[in-house]
């Protein structure tokens, strides 16, 4: 389905929680839902290219693309209430571009080698909350924001992640070391494969706060929350970090909070955290 309007498309379950955790009776498959199937053979399922689209209540499943995608500068894109499962081979959703956009109350899962769950890049002042995702085959993140400014990332519930970092914010070659992060407020980072050493938190951008997050049960072999890159003006505070079982096949220095050597550690503020 291309999208060159402004434009609200609603499933029968519009504004209806599909989060297990939030104790959803949505089921995927059901009668009940509008289902939009790549079935493996197509790659995207919705493209958005106008200003102000809005998905709601949908089931989007079996792409072997970004199943969601915009690809040009528009403002106000919005993905809510969706199931967005069995990815085939890229992201979940991605929005480029994307001025004042909104993913949020969706339930994510089954993504498949390489694609992340969710994922803004080059973006603005946009949020990514309230999401709950699992079991992803991610390269970087179940939560992956790249090339952008001024982003939430809050409320999230991440857990049972295969490979991946939970949340990664900047781009992963260090080319973002100069932007306005954002924030990564209150979301839940739990449960990693034993064989993932990712990190639950990854921050590889300036200007970013860390808190109220509850990290525990990963296997980094960097740390639970980890920052690398010239990067500066970090506040990491108030966050849970425990029960972790750190790796230490990559280094023997991995912690629950790690800064790697080109940080501007003088400009780091890690305060009021409970690590145990």
């Amino acid at each position: 389905i291309n999208v060159y309007k402004s434009l609200t498309i609603r499933g029968p379950q519009t504004n209806v929680d599909p989060r297990p955790s939030q104790g959803s009776t949505r089921t995927a498959g059901s009668t009940e839902e509008a289902i939009v199937d790549g079935q493996g053979v197509l790659s995207r399922i919705f493209y958005l290219d106008a200003d102000s689209i809005v998905l709601n209540g949908i089931e989007i499943k079996s792409g072997t693309g970004d199943m969601v995608r915009q690809s040009n500068s528009y403002t106000g894109t919005t993905v809510q209430y969706c199931l967005i499962h069995d990815g085939l081979g890229d992201e979940g959703v991605q929005l480029k571009e994307c001025i004042n956009g909104k993913i949020q109350f969706n339930y994510v899962f089954d993504i498949g080698w390489a694609g992340d769950g969710l994922n803004f890049a080059d973006s603005k002042q946009c949020l990514i909350g309230d999401n709950e995702i699992t079991n992803v085959n991610s390269d970087n993140a179940a939560i992956y924001i790249y090339g952008s400014d001024s982003m939430r990332v809050e409320n999230n519930l991440i857990y049972n992640l295969v490979v991946g970092e939970g949340i990664k914010l900047g781009n992963k070659n260090g080319a973002d070391a100069a932007h306005f992060g954002g924030w990564i407020l209150n979301n839940t980072i739990h449960t990693f494969d034993a064989s993932n050493t990712d990190d639950a938190i990854c921050i590889y951008t300036s200007h970013v706060v860390v808190e109220g997050n509850d990290c525990y049960n990963n296997h980094s072999e960097n740390g639970t929350i980890y920052l690398a890159y010239a990067i500066q003006d970090i506040t990491i505070r108030y966050n849970e970090i425990h029960d972790n079982t750190l790796s230490t096949n990559k280094r023997t220095t991995s912690a629950g909070i790690l800064l790697e050597s080109r940080v501007f550690a003088e400009t780091v503020y890690i305060h009021n955290n409970n690590i145990y």
